[in-house]
């Protein structure tokens, strides 16, 4: 069972910072903490960069996904844990501070046919009587609201402070194509943080096998894709009636690797437009190396796939309850998937004693790279007066600071790492894998631009060449990322 941390150790964890990397940037290894980041971690700061405005009792309505409002609302009477608490105190200073009132108008996902095909309806029907409803609106990503022409460049509002640590730049920065920005993410939503991919790794079967210390691996750039194919290669035991495999790799949890050892699916030239990569040598490099481990290997590897248009299914299971099974009866050394999935793993096998550790790299002293499944995002419609622009960029940015102020820590430092992953190391890896965190716009828009990402799984899968594939791709995906950008750039709504 995984031991309780002590008070003092809890609290030189509260030091941490995050150093947020941008998708146009090379990842760094060892980042420096950021020098604008804000050193309070309660609303009384000294250095509170929200300005002193109040709106005489104004309503700020947003509208969200049903599934995320307790990230954004929380009635006081279902107020149920630290993280609710600090969601609700929270909105009431905004409230208080600003005069205002804080409005959550929720819109249900939809089922898997029709996911977001009401939110974009809403955001049609503001538009089309006057964008008088709502003042900021948080879609899912994998929607493509923003190329409908519904929302405003959030980069010519100056109330809102992109530089600042509360904002994402590994999101903002990705989305920012032409010098436009018209979605931007900040620590309002825990979406990043809890998309994320990690590896775990069962701590019994490590000590057993005497694997070595591998959080030390990390830290000299040791932790490599070939040191972790050793590793489940000696772990596996196929002959057993229950077979022991190496690693349960996740198919989120390759995308993942897919991105640690280097790949880069676009780039951006001189004027911020995107270009696709799609079969560069790199990338072949990658696609080889995880083809190479995972189908062509000894079989190890327990591959959790998908079915869908582009996908594969292989026929074995990728719901995380019977996995994370598998893991704690140590039938793998390594398990591949989301850093959420921490929460399962620990609050429902006690016995388990596992840790927490980044995606390996190609090579070894390449710089980590980890990334995410997807987020919610704010937008503002482009229809709004400018005072209305005004008031809700206002009440965004404050939103967006009081977060990081105040939320940030109770899930980073007292949930996800004190409850799920209370080690010291397992926290410091965790810091790896958010200081490092590189969003690449072909995944984010891979529903939308040409499934680029989805076919690059594919190749890897069925051992195809990238650039075969690419060429009975490539007419498609350009296409479809000239009709991404063009419906980014439109300037209203047909």
């Amino acid at each position: 069972m995984k031991k309780l941390i002590s008070l003092v150790m809890a609290g030189l964890m509260l030091f941490s910072v995050l150093a947020l990397a941008s998708c146009k940037k090379e990842p760094n290894p060892n980042p420096e903490p950021s020098k604008t980041e804000a050193s309070a971690t309660t609303a009384e700061s000294d250095n509170n960069p929200i300005p002193d405005r109040t709106f005489d009792g104004k309503t700020f309505t947003m509208l969200c996904r049903e599934a995320r409002v307790s990230q954004f609302d929380i009635d006081k009477d279902k107020v149920a844990s630290k993280l609710d608490s600090a969601v609700y105190s929270r909105n009431k200073l905004v409230e208080q501070n600003h005069d205002i009132n804080i409005k959550m108008i929720t819109c249900p996902d939809g089922d898997s046919k029709h996911k977001g095909v009401e939110f974009n309806q809403r955001l049609e029907t503001s538009s089309l009587s006057g964008c008088l409803d709502y003042d900021v609106v948080a879609p899912d990503y994998y929607w493509g609201c923003e190329t409908k022409g519904y929302f405003t460049d959030l980069l010519e509002l100056p109330n809102l402070d992109f530089e600042s640590p509360w904002w994402w730049s590994a999101w903002n920065d990705c989305f920012t194509i032409g010098g436009k920005l018209t979605s931007a993410v900040g620590w309002l939503t825990l979406d990043i943080v809890q998309g994320m991919e990690v590896v775990y790794f069962n701590k019994t079967m490590a000590d057993a096998l005497e694997v070595g210390d591998l959080y030390e691996k990390v830290r000299s750039g040791e932790w490599t894709i070939a040191e972790m194919r050793t590793l489940s290669i000696k772990a596996a035991d196929l002959d057993q009636a229950t077979p022991v495999y190496g690693t349960i790799l996740h198919y989120m949890g390759m995308r993942n690797m897919i991105y640690s050892l280097g790949a880069q699916l676009s780039t951006y030239d001189e004027d911020g437009n995107v270009q696709f990569t799609f079969n560069t040598a790199k990338n072949q490099t990658v696609a080889d190396t995880l083809r190479a481990w995972v189908f062509d290997g000894v079989g190890d590897v327990f591959y959790c796939s998908y079915d869908k248009e582009v996908g594969h299914n292989l026929g074995v299971n990728e719901n995380p309850i019977e996995t994370a099974q598998m893991f704690a009866e140590n039938r793998a050394l390594f398990y591949c998937y989301g850093i959420k999935t921490a929460e399962l793993l620990a609050t429902k096998h006690d016995s388990l004693d596992f840790g927490i550790l980044p995606a390996p790299t190609l090579n070894s002293g390449d710089p980590l790279v980890s990334t995410t499944f997807g987020t919610s995002y704010f937008s503002i419609e482009r229809g709004r007066t400018e005072d209305q622009k005004d008031f809700a960029s206002f009440i965004l940015e404050a939103l967006n600071y009081y977060s990081y102020t105040m939320v940030k820590d109770v899930y980073y430092q007292q949930v996800l790492k004190l409850q799920y992953a209370d080690d010291l190391e397992d926290s410091e890896m965790i810091d790896f894998v958010i200081e490092n965190a590189y969003l690449d716009f072909a995944y984010l828009t891979d529903n939308y631009t040409g499934h680029l990402l989805s076919y690059m799984e594919k190749s890897i899968v069925e051992g195809t060449g990238l650039d075969s594939r690419w060429e009975s791709i490539s007419t498609k995906a350009q296409t479809r990322l000239q009709d991404y950008i063009d419906g980014y750039k439109k300037e209203k709504v047909d």
